[in-house]
């Protein structure tokens, strides 16, 4: 797809399992980078090299605006400011995480651990997961955003007003940028090609219930379907152009898989772990915290929708099917 006039698209490396992330240059009387890659000298190198290749000094950029606060994108947001003086646009939610992105990882892997052991995870295998995203950390410094942007805000970026769309699920502080003139959205990570995006695990903060992220991406997702969306500039692979439909199959996509984690419940009951095992039986183990992030996802999806349930006293807790559950209760109370 060619991209709408006045932006351009940096393809920038990562050592993460999902590969190069896009950076994205609004030009224009408002120089505005969407996003920045990670804080390794590889995807530095390769950004500071497409702004020489698209005539722009550093000094130029005019602002830094943040999808999102994982590691690939906002990680050389820090280093970004520096060079251009230039100020960091985020969401709100995304604040913690990017003031202070190692004690964000370490609350996380705190959540990722008991929520392992609770729902199965093999010792040594969550060990695993938990060491790969500690290395996480290494991949970002913290950045003092300038400006928060909240749902429905107007930004100048380029030449163009941009409105702010809050489009949590992947990332509680996820937005995307929509440009009504052409159909434009600067979709971070929400909407992607070819699949739907992982709803990453958050844990709960002060207190508060923990986030359902799947139940938050499907919201949001099916709002985009009231947008005269065109050109899809994603944060991972290539630009495309879409439709309603589009939106409309991301969202069968995972009630689908949902459907499924209800079928392999119907048989017998089982574990989070056993549930991720059997929907992603080739997955390897570099992206095994993606797949139980979708596990956790359809788990929650599923028992809002009163599909299933855990068990009573069992450890790891085990689900099964809503039927299933009625039916042990009566034979309870039948005894």
């Amino acid at each position: 797809m060619t991209l709408p006039a006045g932006i351009r698209r940096l393809v920038i490396p990562t050592t993460l399992p999902v590969g190069n992330v896009n950076v994205y240059l609004i030009e224009g009387a408002v120089p505005t980078l969407v996003d920045c890659g990670p804080w390794t000298v590889e995807a530095a190198t390769a950004l500071w090299e497409g702004l020489g290749e698209a005539g722009i000094d550093p000094s130029a950029i005019r602002q830094v605006v943040l999808t999102h606060p994982h590691v690939d994108h906002a990680g050389l947001a820090a280093e970004v400011a520096r060079m251009s003086g230039a100020p960091v646009l985020a969401h709100p939610e995304a604040g913690p995480t990017l003031a202070a992105p190692g004690a964000a990882i370490r609350r996380t892997v705190r959540h990722l651990e008991a929520w392992g052991r609770r729902h199965g995870v093999p010792t040594p295998t969550l060990g695993r997961i938990i060491h790969s995203y500690t290395r996480w950390s290494a991949l970002t410094e913290p950045v003092e955003v300038f400006t928060w942007l909240e749902a429905g805000d107007l930004l100048v970026a380029g030449d163009s007003v941009w409105r702010v769309l809050h489009t949590p699920g992947h990332s509680s502080g996820h937005i995307c940028l929509f440009r009504e003139e052409d159909g434009t959205l600067l979709s971070g990570d929400h909407l992607l090609p070819g699949i739907p995006s992982s709803p990453l695990p958050e844990p709960s903060v002060d207190g508060r219930t923990r986030p359902a992220p799947q139940i938050l991406y499907l919201a949001h997702l099916a709002r985009l379907a009231a947008l005269d969306i065109r050109h899809v500039l994603p944060g991972h692979g290539e630009p495309f152009s879409v439709t309603r439909e589009l939106v409309a199959t991301r969202i069968a996509q995972v009630h689908a898989k949902a459907n499924e984690v209800c079928r392999l419940l119907e048989l017998e009951p089982r574990t989070a772990w056993e549930l991720c095992s059997a929907l992603f039986p080739q997955v390897g183990e570099e992206n095994l915290i993606f797949a139980l992030a979708n596990t956790a996802g359809y788990l929650d999806l599923l028992a809002a929708q009163g599909r299933v349930a855990p068990l009573e006293d069992r450890s790891p807790v085990v689900f099964s099917g809503v039927p299933f559950v009625d039916g042990l209760l009566r034979n309870r109370r039948a005894s």
